[in-house]
């Protein structure tokens, strides 16, 4: 792929995920300023929860789609699995949700949340597929659509006299629905390879993949369902405010690591012509995106909703994340297309323990600002684990530097 291609696809997939970042910004910054703090934070517990127990039919597919030079063969199998365990994983949430501390999880909220996190994930499934196959124009019209709808939904609410986290979760639903159906109008002439023999060995394939996206997941959310759990709700609703917002920043990082993933996997010549240029990109982005944040919390912070403070001081603490960040998906797209998934997984566990029981006792003891400068340590050591492997394995091959 020649430059110019490169900065294309980049384009492309950038301004989907700008999209459905901004529509989940929005919709975020929308829900707190509709429900009460501890609502706002009741709302994004009872999704921390369930997003912790989803990895059970995301198995790592999205990303090992995007490692297959023929994502074609496989799609249907992975659509197949990802829809059929998912069904499982929704009908175990029904049955768990009146077993859950109503004041915490309300059985009601948890079936549209598990409802919202399973259409999720039909989506993004047909949204690799089409990044794996560099069909980024596909992406963007699907996050658009999907992004529009979004905002118009949760908007619409503001004519309420008053709004619930039930509406706004259906709210959010609704739109997903639209995205999958307009994916599978998209794919419609498209053969959908099924080949039901192959689901075993499919399976057997996932467990790195799997376990990395079940490590991401941890030190993601595990941190918001434990502050709920031991600062409380209201606690909850500023800590996850910031981390809401900072996840929105991690849309260009991530969108870089999208298109190098299959870029890198294409050959091994590949890994060396893009290798440097991975990480400068990359570095360059991370730091360019915290010194904005900085700066925009500086001009923007005397307009910041007095109940939120907290969140705005939060955020500026978490900012450095973005340069941690940085690093860790250039590294991360080495690991994956050389074939080093599952001793990336390696330092992804040591890192989530060490993060999960620094986050419990930061908040059995100290601060939000606390919790915070926590999450920011373990980005930081993710960071240095990935690229000390990535490294040792680079100098371990032959490949020309570039």
């Amino acid at each position: 792929m020649n430059q110019r291609a490169f900065i294309s696809q980049i384009g492309a997939v950038l301004s989907g995920a700008t999209a459905h970042r901004i529509a989940s910004l929005v919709a975020t910054l929308f829900a707190a300023q509709l429900l009460s703090t501890a609502a706002f934070g009741q709302l994004l517990a009872t999704l921390a929860l369930l997003q912790l127990t989803a990895i059970v039919f995301d198995l790592g597919l999205e990303i090992w789609l995007l490692k297959q030079t023929q994502p074609e063969a496989h799609f249907g199998n992975v659509l197949i699995l990802r829809v059929g365990i998912g069904a499982s994983w929704l009908g175990l949430m029904y049955g768990a949700a009146s077993w859950l501390a109503s004041d915490l999880y309300p059985p009601s909220l948890v079936l549209l949340a598990a409802s919202f996190i399973w259409g999720e994930g039909i989506l993004q499934t047909y949204l690799a597929f089409f990044k794996s196959q560099l069909q980024n124009q596909s992406t963007l019209r699907v996050s658009l659509v999907t992004a529009i709808s979004t905002i118009a939904g949760i908007g619409a609410l503001f004519l309420l006299d008053t709004v619930t986290s039930h509406q706004i979760l259906i709210a959010r639903l609704l739109p997903v629905g639209l995205g999958v159906g307009l994916a599978i109008w998209i794919n419609r002439n498209a053969p959908l390879h099924i080949d039901l023999q192959q689901l075993p060995q499919l399976v057997r394939s996932c467990p790195p993949y799997a376990l990395s996206v079940l490590l991401a997941v941890a030190y993601t959310y595990a941190d918001i369902t434990i502050v709920a759990n031991l600062s409380g709700l209201e606690a909850a609703g500023h800590y996850g405010l910031a981390t809401r917002v900072l996840t929105a920043l991690f849309l260009l990082p991530h969108s870089i690591y999208s298109v190098f993933v299959p870029l890198l996997s294409k050959s091994q010549a590949a890994l060396g012509q893009w290798r440097r240029r991975n990480y400068s990109i990359q570095a360059v982005v991370g730091l360019g995106l915290t010194l904005s944040t900085l700066l925009l919390l500086w001009i923007g912070g005397p307009y910041v909703p007095a109940k939120y403070s907290v969140a705005a001081q939060l955020l500026g603490w978490l900012s450095l994340i973005l340069v941690a960040r940085g690093i860790s998906f250039a590294a991360a797209a080495l690991l994956v297309a050389g074939g080093w998934q599952s001793q990336r997984v390696g330092v992804q566990a040591v890192i989530a323990c060490i993060n999960i029981a620094a986050t419990v006792w930061a908040a059995t003891t100290g601060t939000l600002i606390i919790v915070g400068i926590v999450y920011v340590l373990s980005e930081f050591g993710l960071a240095t684990g990935y690229y000390l492997l990535e490294n040792r394995h680079w100098k371990n091959s032959t490949l020309p530097a570039g």
